[in-house]
């Protein structure tokens, strides 16, 4: 056997052609911007975020993997492309967060360079949720934490969600830092839990506890936090037993709707307010005030609230 990597998240040269026939090809690049990340290079993203647990949004850019985003989209693609996957469970190791919103601290540049390989119409929040929409897995998310923003986005966009009583809190928050949701939530709630309820959520701007998530249809059920991880294990691997068909049938059949238009709006309102003078000032005030820290996403709504008072 030889030696151990120090770096177990690097696909060696010898590794590489065993793996690369095995990925999907790509399509043709839907729109100008900057060049595709190598398939090798995300490879090597992915596996780093699951070696080390990081977040994928704090993948480091220096490593030359790409953003956390094209890794985690390119993980999906070649997902999509295993017809030996039937189901796709989503869980956090971390105890009190699922899923975070998008870093306060981003700019227009830093976004830029999440741009490239998007569908026509859409930013890079929405392509994560609509690819998440049309992939040909049953996806499921494990909501043991809160998820705010994107993160909440990315539980509305899943074809399940089930949510731990007690410690479970979906919330669109983007209201509290001078914008409007940007990865699908205005489109995605207002089918799922009606125009009136998704107006609260979103200019309500709170976290919602698991038994109003699932009054509302926010999330599919309630669960004892005790109990969720036997239950959602139980339900995944009774789905993925099934007879061979039966998912992709049902997935072609349970149709989506089509949002194209209600995502363009909502990407026009979102970039109109996201990088405002007014928007700037309001963010950096929170960032001053502790939000986007551990102790300070316990309560962020809070400090937003104080701020606008």
């Amino acid at each position: 056997m030889g030696k151990r990597q120090s770096r177990p998240w690097i696909v060696s040269d010898e590794l590489w052609p065993l793996i690369e026939p095995l990925l999907p090809r790509p399509g043709p690049k839907p729109v100008a911007g900057r060049p595709r990340v190598p398939d090798r290079q995300a490879l090597c993203g992915i596996l780093f975020v699951l070696h080390t647990g990081i977040r994928w949004q704090y993948l480091p850019q220096e490593l030359g993997f790409g953003s956390g985003m094209t890794c985690w989209r390119r993980l999906l693609t070649t997902l999509a492309g295993d017809d030996t996957v039937h189901v796709i469970v989503f869980d956090s190791a971390d105890p009190d967060f699922v899923l975070a919103h998008v870093d306060m601290t981003a700019t227009p540049d830093a976004l830029a360079g999440l741009m490239a390989d998007l569908p026509d119409g859409v930013n890079v929040f929405q392509a994560v949720k609509e690819q998440l929409r049309r992939q040909p897995q049953v996806t499921i998310v494990k909501l043991a934490g809160k998820a705010r923003g994107g993160g909440a986005e990315f539980v509305v966009a899943a074809d399940m969600a089930f949510a731990a009583i007690g410690k479970a809190g979906p919330g669109q928050i983007e209201a509290l830092m001078g914008i409007v949701p940007g990865g699908g939530a205005t489109q995605y709630l207002a089918e799922r839990v009606g125009r009136n309820r998704a107006s609260e959520i979103v200019l309500g701007a709170d976290l919602t506890d698991a038994e109003t998530a699932e009054r509302y249809g926010w999330v599919n059920r309630a669960v004892p936090a005790d109990q969720l991880d036997e239950f959602v294990d139980r339900l995944a691997g009774d789905i993925a037993a099934l007879p061979g068909g039966v998912v992709a049938a049902a997935k072609r059949t349970i149709v989506l709707h089509d949002h194209s238009d209600g995502l363009a709006r909502e990407n026009v309102a979102w970039a109109g307010l996201v990088f405002r003078p007014a928007t700037a000032q309001l963010m950096g005030a929170g960032l001053a005030n502790g939000v986007q820290t551990r102790d300070g996403e316990q309560g962020l709504e809070d400090p937003f609230r104080k701020l606008a008072g």
